[in-house]
């Protein structure tokens, strides 16, 4: 019965999902351009580095920031640039999702510790990323072996203050919303409010925006979501993998 309620939880949280996934791999079609050996070669060098300050926000995190909003904050802007960068949520929540059913159905208790550990990696590698918080969060109040619900709670309320500030409306592409993984952009949509009548994503300059027309209160409304940050970074990845040089690269 347990396990049932954790399927039901990620199959209402992978259908925005899927959604984004399909409006990005339409925006990876406008980015042909490869990015050069030299721009490559500093993407490689800041990995390691972006990664190294991600872990360090997150153990602050855990350990106890005494700047949590901030910590949160600055830890989301490093996910994007980290190698644990993963802006969809699919491969993630279903990775997620079988370790949890092996802790929650196996016998074998040096199954389960494995399970649980992998698990954990997992949460604390993708801490930034809103729907594997999400998931987490619900995870932790079925089972507290799942993660600390009060810590876990505390992290997502102050992620999605860094999501969408105060009053934001995303209404023109100088005050879009920008997002680091594709979960974001659905909480934002849902946020705003309203009937969605069609999406468009654009390429200016080196931006991309994703622009939803909805219908709100009887009025057709744009709201503008910057978009940037997860198609460059999936991109300058995949375009360092097909060079084959030897860094992890998470399946999107």
């Amino acid at each position: 019965m347990r396990f049932a309620i954790i399927l039901c939880c990620l199959f209402v949280m992978s259908i925005p999902a899927a959604s984004a996934q399909s409006e990005s791999g339409r925006a990876n079609s406008l980015a042909s351009k490869k990015p050069s050996s030299a721009r490559l070669n500093r993407l490689q060098r800041s990995l390691a580095q972006y990664t190294g300050y991600y872990d360090e926000a997150v153990e602050k995190i855990y350990k106890g920031s005494t700047q949590f909003d901030f910590d949160v904050s600055r830890m989301r802007g490093y996910y994007a640039r980290s190698d644990y960068y993963m802006p969809f949520s699919k491969k993630l929540l279903d990775e997620m999702a079988e370790y949890a059913y092996i802790v929650d159905t196996s016998d074998n208790k040096e199954e389960v510790n494995e399970a649980l550990v992998s698990y954990k990696y997992l949460v604390q590698s993708h801490l930034a990323h809103l729907d594997a918080l999400t998931f987490a969060l619900s995870m932790s109040r079925l089972d507290e072996r799942f993660g600390n619900e009060i810590l876990l709670s505390k992290v997502r309320r102050a992620l999605l203050k860094a999501i969408l500030f105060e009053d934001a409306k995303c209404e023109e592409p100088n005050v879009a919303c920008s997002i680091v993984s594709y979960g974001e952009e659905t909480y934002i949509l849902g946020k705003v409010g309203g009937t969605l009548k069609g999406s468009k994503i654009y390429h200016i300059s080196n931006k991309y925006y994703n622009v939803h027309n909805l219908i709100k209160d009887g009025q057709e409304i744009q709201v503008y979501i910057d978009v940037s940050l997860p198609i460059v970074n999936v991109l300058n990845l995949q375009a360092v993998a097909e060079r084959g040089d030897d860094i992890t690269v998470h399946p999107q």
